[in-house]
């Protein structure tokens, strides 16, 4: 993702947690969506801030989430 898409990305995600009715209305038609599609789970990282509003939207807390990410192959070479 390019450094302008994550710019965007973080402010939009700041627009949408101060606008209260806007945020609770999107969240609602990604979670209908999650449902229809048979998921079941979805996962948010998410800032202290926002923490409030994805509990009142149904998400519960977990106590460690652990995340592998391929690093690119360059980052590799070397180690065994």
């Amino acid at each position: 993702m390019s450094e302008t898409s994550t710019t965007t990305l973080s402010r939009l995600r700041r627009v949408i947690v101060r606008r209260g009715n806007v945020a609770d209305a999107l969240m609602a038609a990604i979670l209908a969506k999650a449902r229809e599609r048979g998921l079941l789970h979805v996962t948010v990282h998410s800032g202290r801030r926002a923490v409030d509003f994805y509990r009142r939207n149904g998400f519960t807390r977990h106590r460690q989430i652990l995340i592998w990410e391929s690093a690119p192959p360059d980052a590799t070479m070397g180690h065994a």
